[in-house]
């Protein structure tokens, strides 16, 4: 009886001192928890390993044991008058796989630049979103990528953001959306090796999940608002969340809503695809009148011979409006394209614009016709900006008073997809004989050039008495336009039939390659198939696959969708007058390949100002350039 007294006195004790007494932690002596503050891929020119390493970061006793109790990782501590949340970024396992990369690049890592590191930071943001493992992705373009890594740029080293992009982004959102700019986050206050220090901000919302219903209420409305922050705050990118759980949120002094776990984020570009150009006008040709412009969608679904009697085949959308002169206040920048045309056009009355297309829109499409010869009037999608002077913006401009410039709108494979191989496997038993008949069919990769060779890698084991006379593989192109009545239809793009003699015997095994291109000629134009644009031209490209996205409600005039599927027929003889089918399909994403432009002079000459230093393990020596 005295020994339990003894241990429940001692255990109140411990308690007792535990609350009471601050114990100073050095980060430099737990690297048995994965911090190891010797490596630096996080620091981002705000760097907190002095504040570290003088042990300026006290940690209490209890919050030390919770901390390592907790599966995040996360621990409380203080900093001065203010309290902190000291993070671990990545796990061990992610730190091996970011070193393993190294070392098969390390033969030209000190040869790399900066530039080198922005091109490989910018394909890491566009990896595709089929891959459980992202974290934070920019869609649907890399356009504007430079606009959100602006803040990051600017501090030189851009090696870090490549290593931070591998393991955590968290660092770089806290840099890119800081709560001093009125973003709902807490204060980022530096990183050192695999931890970070934030503030802590308050306690999490599910503490507060038994509170009044009127309280509650009001917790939500601060989580729909910060939800319209993230969406709609930003004129450029909107931010989307894929971790929304109840420990992601928390509830400061004030009851606003701030979220503390950045790491798992979708950033949508809303202003994509710009079109930016120059106007001439002769401004005595103005007197006093405005210069207007708009970004047009032709849809044609009829042909322009058969519209009579006031009835049309066709609809324009207005994507965009705008005033061009007089030249509104708070207008964009100059581009580069513009201010060369600027420059060239001296002496004249020149006015810029941009146009951009909204996320949703679609390709430019030519359906192609047997009917139609004029490209200008073949069904399709068809972008046009026309350029007007008048008094108001609702006015209906003539002709000599305006101007067309017809332009396309094409859409580019992923700069960095998933090679994820295709295969399919079936097992067909017959009824009338022992033995069955194993297939497969393989792709070495999902995603293809418009005019790439798609190879088929083909298997048979034919286990039965029957025999397999041929092979045939046909490539399809599926369309569908939800506004034409009966708008969904699949054409043949490429067939292909083993030849005569390449039959599969009983008991006997086969292994081929069939060849399937997609690219089209003059000859093998087929009436309804879809292609990237007006079809009257020398190359002949298909209208690339469609890219969904979710999150995004598609118009009437957008709900264009084109996709391909690859058919793989196995003919097996069952008797001397029949014989049967058996098939199986392999989706298929073909692209029109981007020419990727060269970084720009301006990531180059940084490389002269910002040397490059990474430290990752003993392994590996500090490599500077």
């Amino acid at each position: 009886m005295a020994y339990n007294n003894c241990t429940i006195v001692s255990c109140l004790i411990f308690v007792f001192l535990a609350f009471s007494i601050k114990t100073r932690l050095s980060f430099r002596a737990n690297l048995i928890l994965n911090f190891q503050t010797d490596k630096c891929p996080f620091c981002l020119g705000q760097s907190f390993c002095d504040s570290i390493n003088d042990l300026r970061i006290e940690i209490t006793l209890v919050d030390f044991v919770v901390g390592l109790l907790n599966h995040k990782y996360v621990f409380y501590g203080r900093s001065g008058n203010r309290s902190v949340v000291i993070k671990r970024l990545v796990r061990k396992e992610e730190i091996s796989v970011l070193e393993s990369e190294i070392i098969s690049i390390s033969n030209d890592f000190t040869r790399l630049s900066n530039a080198d590191f922005y091109d490989r930071s910018l394909q890491l943001l566009n990896h595709s979103f089929n891959d459980a493992s992202y974290k934070l992705r920019l869609c649907p373009t890399l356009e504007n990528a430079h606009k959100l890594l602006d803040p990051l740029l600017r501090k030189g080293n851009f090696i870090h953001i490549w290593t931070t992009l591998h393991l955590n982004p968290e660092p770089l959102m806290l840099q890119l959306l800081r709560k001093e700019d009125g973003w709902p986050v807490p204060e980022y206050i530096g990183s050192c090796g695999r931890i970070m220090i934030v503030e802590r901000c308050g306690k999490t919302i599910e503490n507060y999940l038994n509170l009044p219903l009127l309280f509650r209420i009001h917790i939500m409305e601060q989580l729909l608002q910060t939800a319209f922050n993230f969406t709609f705050s930003d004129p450029q990118f909107s931010y989307y969340f894929r971790d929304i759980s109840y420990s992601n949120f928390v509830l400061d002094s004030d009851l606003k809503t701030r979220i503390v776990d950045l790491e798992h984020i979708i950033v949508v570009d809303k202003n994509t695809s710009a079109n930016d150009g120059v106007v001439s006008v002769d401004l005595s040709y103005l007197k006093q009148r405005k210069v207007f412009g708009q970004l047009v969608v032709h849809f044609r679904f009829g042909r322009e011979k058969d519209e009579v009697m006031g009835l049309k085949f066709y609809q324009d959308f207005i994507l965009q409006s705008k005033q061009i002169y007089p030249l509104l206040p708070n207008g964009d920048e100059l581009t580069d394209v513009q201010k060369s045309l600027t420059e060239k056009l001296t002496g004249m009355s020149v006015f810029p614009f941009i146009f951009r297309f909204p996320v949703e829109a679609p390709l430019s499409v030519s359906l192609c016709s047997k009917f139609e010869d004029d490209p200008k009037t073949a069904c399709g999608i068809h972008y046009y900006v026309k350029i007007w002077v008048g008094e108001r913006e609702n006015d209906n401009p003539h002709r000599r008073s305006a101007a067309i410039l017809n332009i396309r709108r094409i859409q580019y494979a992923p700069l960095s997809p998933i090679e994820n191989p295709l295969s399919r496997i079936i097992e067909h038993n017959f009824m009338t004989c022992t033995g069955n008949i194993e297939l497969e069919a393989s792709l070495d990769k999902s995603i293809f050039d418009s005019n790439e060779n798609i190879a088929v890698n083909i298997s048979v084991q034919n286990n039965s008495n029957k025999i397999i006379k041929k092979i045939r593989t046909i490539l399809y192109q599926n369309v569908s336009i939800q506004m034409l009545h009966k708008g969904e239809y699949k054409r043949v793009v490429c067939e292909r039939i083993t030849k005569t003699g390449c039959s599969v015997q009983p008991g006997s095994r086969m292994q081929c390659i069939m060849h399937v291109m997609p690219s089209l000629t003059e000859k093998c134009m087929k009436d309804g198939l879809a292609l990237n644009g007006q079809h009257k031209r020398q190359n002949y490209d298909l209208a690339c696959s469609t890219l969904s996205m979710s999150g995004f409600q598609l118009s009437q005039f957008s709900s264009c969708c084109f996709n391909f599927r690859l058919d793989v027929s196995f003919f097996v003889q069952l008797s001397q007058f029949s014989s049967s089918c058996l098939n199986f399909r392999l989706d298929v994403s073909i692209f029109v390949q981007p020419k990727i432009e060269k970084t720009s002079r301006k990531l180059r000459q940084l490389d002269e100002k910002c040397p490059k230093r990474v430290y990752l393990s003993n392994k590996f020596e500090n490599i500077s350039k």
